[in-house]
């Protein structure tokens, strides 16, 4: 078995050495300039004795980065002069660029507009030569303008290329060397390292699962904290559920410390109340202004950002609002504290995410792609680029947004449950999690003839006017009378008789289906992932010749991947359950892998090896370093155990993967390691059942932990934690040892 995976790793190898000669690279490209002068004769003919015009000019670049922009509007003006500031267009000199033109007179309910289209084409225009130009909108309509094309050749980029790491991350491995370094001399005494290039480096990671995961993963933080370990960690990553417990983890406590216990309580505290709290017609309307914002700003929305505002509420509370990733670098300063990562994946609506999908990394410092060697800075996260320079710069993504992201696939639950009341049991009772959540994210055959990238008319609404601002005024009317409505008939302290609180549960959900239906932007056919501008946009990618001829259909989806407008991220589980990749990275050079996987099986009885196994034939598809996951045969001699070792019996360079799965074994004999349980009331504490419990009490779709339901799940994460304790010991000792020994 040995050969056979060392031969696979070594072909790999080979495919990756190609692959990433995928290196993206800035160029440059042209920026257009248009001046508005005025306009003369505006005129709807006769209709001007009811109403002089009120002219603006619509401005519409198809292939460029802003797209769309438009004059103010000069009321009751016939010859209106403009005095605006350029407007600037960022457009790739290798495209059919062209600029349309329209001229319109703003009216109260729709605006009308003057003449026909006026189109432009732009490929002969002289670089860094003014040209007038005069425009004639119907018959008698004319607008003075100025083009002026200049070529944009950056100095620097705003985006950074390399898969190297960053130099906030490289100045952090230092420092958290020096800690990790007298961490580990204290807990292991003559067997820690003797200088810091002994220190070996250790990374913890969780995997999805919904609460399930969060819960679990906030118990593990607790007992390797507990136990001194967490000061040996370098890496914390988290994927779904496991990404919330770990932005937690890094957003309860001010300074550079983090404290399990604290993120503990607040978790329990807020897991209790379910969705439903969530969703109040008053909350609601919150939602709804902040998303409509957004979008209004020229930034895309879909169902994520809804659901990211009910999962900030549900975790973060009352301060979600001014939570944001970047504000965690204030903890990585010193080094004292572990460095988070985060992850989700970036899909193609058009094609399977099994077939194809491209991780993205999260952290304080950058989010960015190791496959394209592209990170941009994490406040920028959002904003606009285009052949890697920054067009258009919109306020840093708050925090829930981006466990919105990270967890999105749960946005398609919840949807589920607000619309339809009984699907959640069935759910609970029917589906498989895995292929529930493909179901969801697939390509439809909806998909295949709508697979263009972009809803345009998104981009076009934006800048509409008063059309708009209607329309967006009565949306926002019904809702705030639906909020007094249910305010005034029943309160909202859930009291009543039980036929009230059955009224009020169907206006709930008669309200949440007229949001999703109205929200601006979830008309679209893009409602499943969450969007953003497509930071790729525009580079340059070099693919090698020999990578063009063995994977041409591969090599065209990230060529593709450069012209998109939006990037689609999803659930990184969908691929598989568990945030490797970014810690495979050979410039992060992690030694010791302590996987905590929390997801979900049919049964207490299944084996508990789905995702590492796809994990592994995702490393060695890489090329990448990753033991042999001989876990069948483990199994086979060993039995159930709360973790497995996974080592590489030859590779002294290959990391060490400790496995910790979740069951209930020991922990239904023992309060503590080695503390047996003995009255009846400790036995029965113990004594339940995680994927077999008939009430679904620890499944993916349970959505409402009560601190029953907590309590059992983190005091068992903890005790099988806390039980291999010297085997995590015993793993970094051995690590040490080799790297003395080999001098590496």
């Amino acid at each position: 078995m040995i050969l056979k995976h060392d031969a696979q790793v070594k072909a790999a190898q080979e495919t990756r050495a190609l692959v990433q000669c995928l290196q993206a690279s800035p160029r440059s490209c042209i920026a257009l300039k248009v001046s508005v002068l005025r306009a003369r004769n505006v005129t709807q003919g006769w209709f001007d004795w009811i109403d002089t015009p009120d002219p603006y000019l619509m401005m519409r670049i198809p292939t460029s980065a802003e797209m769309v922009k438009r004059t103010k509007c000069v009321s009751n003006n016939k010859n209106p002069e403009w005095k605006e500031e350029p407007f600037v267009f960022h457009i790739d000199p290798e495209e059919n660029n062209v600029l349309e033109l329209t001229l319109w007179d703003e009216d109260y309910n729709e605006d009308d507009q003057i003449g026909d289209a006026v189109c432009l084409p732009l490929a002969n225009l002289q670089l860094g030569k003014p040209e007038p130009r005069t425009l004639k909108f119907g018959e008698h309509s004319e607008v003075d303008i100025i083009l002026e094309a200049t070529r944009v050749v950056e100095q620097y980029s705003d985006l950074r290329y390399s898969t190297d790491l960053c130099d906030e991350e490289k100045d952090f491995r230092e420092k958290r060397k020096s800690v990790t370094f007298e961490a580990m001399k204290k807990m292991l005494g003559e067997r820690g390292p003797q200088n810091v290039n002994e220190v070996p480096t250790i990374a913890v990671l969780g995997s999805g699962g919904g609460y399930r995961a969060t819960t679990g993963f906030s118990a593990a933080c607790h007992a390797l904290e507990e136990m001194d370990l967490l000061d040996c960690v370098t890496y914390m990553t988290g994927l779904s559920g496991s990404a919330w417990g770990l932005s937690l983890l890094y957003s309860q406590t001010g300074g550079n410390k983090i404290d399990s216990t604290e993120t503990q309580k607040n978790i329990r505290e807020q897991l209790q109340w379910g969705p439903l709290w969530l969703l109040t017609p008053r909350r609601i309307m919150h939602y709804v202004k902040e998303i409509t914002e957004k979008w209004k700003k020229g930034q895309p929305v879909s169902l994520t950002d809804f659901y990211g505002h009910c999962v900030g509420e549900s975790l973060l509370g009352r301060k979600k609002d001014s939570v944001k990733l970047s504000q965690q670098q204030e903890k990585l300063e010193d080094g004292v504290v572990p460095m988070p990562i985060y992850t989700a994946i970036n899909s193609r609506r058009d094609v399977s995410a099994q077939s194809f999908a491209e991780w993205v990394e999260f952290t304080p410092y950058e989010i960015g792609m190791d496959k394209y060697g592209t990170f941009m800075k994490t406040e920028l996260f959002g904003s606009k680029f285009f052949c890697g320079k920054l067009v258009e710069k919109f306020p840093e993504s708050p925090l829930y947004y981006l466990q919105g992201i990270w967890g999105s696939f749960y946005a398609i639950l919840l949807q589920r449950v607000l619309k339809e009341e009984g699907q959640l049991k069935a759910i609970k009772d029917n589906d498989n999690e895995q292929q529930l959540l493909e179901k969801q994210f697939l390509p439809h055959k909806n998909d295949e003839e709508n697979s263009s990238d972009d809803d345009d008319d998104d981009d076009i609404r934006i800048l509409e006017g008063k059309k708009k601002e209607n329309g967006e005024s009565s949306f926002m009317a019904k809702l705030q009378t639906a909020v007094s409505t249910d305010e005034e008939t029943h309160k909202i302290d859930g009291k009543g008789t039980k036929n009230q609180r059955t009224e009020k549960k169907e206006f709930r959900r008669k309200l949440i289906d007229y949001v999703l239906e109205k929200l601006p932007g979830l008309q679209s056919r893009s409602k499943r992932a969450g969007l953003v501008h497509n930071f790729l946009r525009g580079l340059t990618i070099s693919a090698p010749q020999e990578f063009t001829d063995s994977a041409p259909s591969q090599c065209c989806l990230e060529t593709e991947n450069i012209k998109r407008r939006r990037m689609e991220l999803i659930d990184a589980g969908l691929l598989f359950n568990s945030p490797y990749p970014p810690l495979l990275r050979k410039e992060r050079s992690v030694d010791v892998l302590l996987s905590f996987d929390f997801s979900a099986r049919e049964s207490d009885e299944e084996r508990p090896f789905k995702n590492i196994k796809l994990a592994e034939d995702w490393a060695m598809r890489n090329g990448l370093l990753f033991p042999p996951i001989d876990a069948d045969e483990q199994f086979e001699r060993e039995g159930w155990k709360e973790c497995y070792v996974f080592k590489h019996p030859t590779n002294p360079k290959c990391p060490i993967v400790l496995h910790f799965v979740l069951i209930n074994k020991t922990y239904r004999d023992f309060i503590r390691p080695g503390i047996p349980r003995i009255s009846k009331e400790e036995k029965k504490a113990g004594n339940f059942p995680l994927f077999d419990d008939p009430e679904k009490r620890f499944s993916t779709f349970n959505l409402k932990y009560t601190h029953d339901i907590f309590d059992r799940l983190s005091g068992l994460v903890e005790f099988n934690t806390a039980l291999n304790e010297q085997l995590i010991k015993d793993t970094i000792a051995d690590c040490i040892q080799r790297k003395r020994t080999l001098n590496y």
